[in-house]
């Protein structure tokens, strides 16, 4: 049997009161056989990091490729290793699931299971031959053991490693630079939507980073407002979490609300100082952010125009998997409403709701819109004005007509991922709950909208999500993060 090693982390994170300490060990193991039905969804159908760029994985992590490992406790040959150092041999890469990988000990029958983003992983160092060691399963009752087996044997190991790509060595560094991403940093002030009332804008700080996910709380005046109004607020209670992906559509950097003339919820002081930020955006001058704000170039705006305006119209309609909408089962007949000052945002609103606010929508990076025929294209329920219809009832053409609606133009670029397909296995934040994490699968696929079930739950809690929704990640996600994973008994 295959060894499964405890995932080392660069990053020790205090997990006090959070639940979930499953781990996919027992799925891993059984995928190993030759009649395995289990499929993991591959790393690169996700969002890859600019450190971990796609062209490096794709060239360096897969099947074939040797790697240099951590032993296990079991095959470290305490007689002859470095007592001050961790005992390192080649191995070849035999199978990938997500961010973990099956790797055979080179010269042995040793396999072990480990995390891509593990400490002991690295790239396969030929020059640091003389620090490593093979795994005591290599040697046989007659070999000489630690240094001497590996001068008797050195023409071997050669054979093992020659004509065989190397896991290029310049990947830790890589690792140390994905794990020290500097765009957003715990302590840092932004904007945030408040998801009860999607027409105001509060202020909050980061308070916890785990990937690219940030944790934020909303502070001062604001926060007094929102417990006021119901005292589990999860964006104002500390003793709630609430996370958002670095992208998310609902956080903004200092100065947007004033920015776009939308309600802004904070101190007098802080509504000066938003002022003063985006007197000197209109001005295109250098503004005086404080040290820790969150600024327009961190979100990559452009404060000069809104390009949205050559191409979109009040009006224009689409269907959108409504955010707010916590079942998460069906799309929506939706217009815009406005368009903001800000480039590549607009105001929208799901048809029907004629008095709502509706929420801001950052079309550049949004996951929750479609084009208009989208539901009956892919088999999905489409509801308008409270009714639900079902296989392409839903007649668009004469929709339009009554409404003297246009379609809005989507010629947004999506980047080459490979398929998830159904039955695959990854790792899922769930939307209602964005502090949990749960191991799931693809129920089924729906062009650029996957159905996904949520291991140890009914199927009535299925979810739907954009393939490109940053709350899809790979088997292996939260341990390579130090965050716990739902175990699925715990959802009956």
């Amino acid at each position: 049997m295959s060894h499964f090693q405890t995932f080392k982390p660069f990053i020790e994170r205090d997990n006090t009161g959070r639940d979930g300490t499953y781990n996919w060990a027992d799925k891993l193991r059984k995928s190993e056989k030759k009649d395995s039905q289990i499929i993991f969804a591959p790393w690169n159908a996700f969002w890859t990091d600019v450190e971990l760029t796609e062209s490096f994985l794709k060239e360096n992590f897969k099947i074939g490729v040797i790697v240099e490992a951590v032993l296990p406790v079991h095959e470290v040959d305490i007689h002859n290793s470095y007592p001050d150092r961790e005992t390192r041999w080649f191995a070849e890469i035999k199978q990938i699931a997500g961010c973990r990988m099956l790797i055979k000990f080179l010269m042995s029958e040793s396999y072990m299971w480990i995390n891509l983003l593990s400490r002991n992983l690295d790239g396969a160092h030929i020059v640091r031959l003389c620090c490593t060691l093979p795994p005591m399963s290599a040697y046989s009752e007659s070999d000489v053991k630690g240094k001497d087996f590996l001068e008797k044997n050195s023409a071997a190991v050669t054979n093992c490693l020659t004509d065989k790509q190397l896991f290029d060595t310049s990947y830790g560094l890589k690792r140390i630079n994905y794990y020290n991403d500097p765009f957003f940093l715990v302590g840092q002030r932004l904007e945030v939507l408040n998801y009860a009332d999607t027409s105001e804008i509060f202020v909050a700080f980061i308070t916890e980073k785990c990937g690219r996910r940030i944790r934020i709380l909303i502070t001062g005046m604001g926060q007094k407002e929102l417990l006021k109004r119901d005292k589990h607020h999860c964006q104002a209670d500390p003793e709630q979490e609430f996370w958002v992906d670095q992208e998310s559509n609902f956080i903004f950097p200092v100065g947007f609300a004033i920015f776009n003339h939308l309600k802004l919820v904070a101190e007098p002081e802080y509504i000066t100082h938003a002022k003063r930020v985006v007197r000197l955006l209109r001005k295109h001058k250098a503004c005086l952010y404080n040290t820790y704000d969150v600024n327009f170039s961190t979100f990559h705006l452009n404060s000069k125009r809104n390009d949205l305006r050559a191409r979109v119209q009040v009006g224009d309609k689409f269907e959108l998997l409504d955010p707010f909408d916590k079942t998460f089962k069906k799309l929506k007949c939706a217009s815009v409403i406005k368009i903001m000052r800000s480039d590549g945002y607009m105001i929208v609103r799901e048809d029907g709701d004629l008095t709502g606010p509706g929420f801001p929508l950052n079309t550049y990076t949004t996951t929750f819109m479609f084009p208009v025929g989208y539901a009956a294209e892919h088999n999905l329920p489409l509801e308008n004005r409270g009714f639900i219809f079902h296989g392409g009832e839903f007649d668009w053409d004469q929709y339009l007509k009554e409404e003297d609606g246009t379609v809005l133009k989507m010629d947004r670029e999506y980047p080459e991922r490979e398929e998830l397909q159904k039955e695959a296995l990854l790792e899922v934040i769930d939307l209602t709950q964005n502090d949990k994490v749960w191991p799931a699968c693809v129920s089924s696929v729906h062009g650029r909208i996957v159905k996904i079930h949520f291991l140890g739950k009914d199927s009535t809690e299925d979810k739907l999500y954009n393939v490109e929704s940053p709350e899809l990640q790979p088997v292996g996600w939260c341990e390579a993060h130090s965050y716990p994973l739902q175990d699925p008994g715990d959802a009956r």
